[in-house]
């Protein structure tokens, strides 16, 4: 009668494990990366939510008929509120802009961080219906598209 023999020896055995003691790891550490990452983006959203809304004026500023409504859905779901739409006075612009009636920088930081809108330029007015006007330019379906897919 013979004795089964093990093809792994006792230094190919320690390596296998070895590996798979690596590969567990990596995979434990992959996995609580994404954890984290998501428990930081709820954090987030939840501490956003706490704030209150900032009021915009949405201007059409490309001529593009149906921006403003792709637009305003866009922002349906981000701590915005459109107090009124309309066009501006020509339809010259390029990018989309947004523009500051009254100056108030953490708001105005918060906004750019939630459409994603980089260019903004300040126009104060007492007469202002509110703080901030975002000006709708020829790229918005690509700043659109950008922030969906972040």
């Amino acid at each position: 009668m013979s004795i089964p023999t093990n093809n792994l020896t006792p230094t190919k055995s320690r390596r296998w494990l070895i590996l798979v003691i690596v590969i567990v790891f990596v995979i434990a550490c992959i996995a609580g990366y994404f954890v984290y990452k998501h428990k930081t983006m709820q954090k987030k959203a939840s501490l956003e939510a706490t704030l209150p809304s900032i009021k915009i004026s949405l201007k059409n500023g490309c001529g593009f008929e149906g921006a403003a409504t792709d637009m305003t859905e866009y922002l349906a779901d981000k701590n915005i509120d459109i107090v009124t739409t309309g066009n501006a006075e020509k339809f010259i612009y390029n990018k989309t802009i947004i523009v500051v009636k009254k100056m108030d920088r953490d708001d105005l930081l918060r906004l750019m961080k939630m459409t994603g809108i980089q260019q903004w330029t300040l126009a104060e007015s007492d007469y202002a219906v509110a703080p901030f006007v975002i000006v709708i330019g020829k790229d918005y379906e690509e700043l659109i598209q950008s922030q969906k897919k972040e």
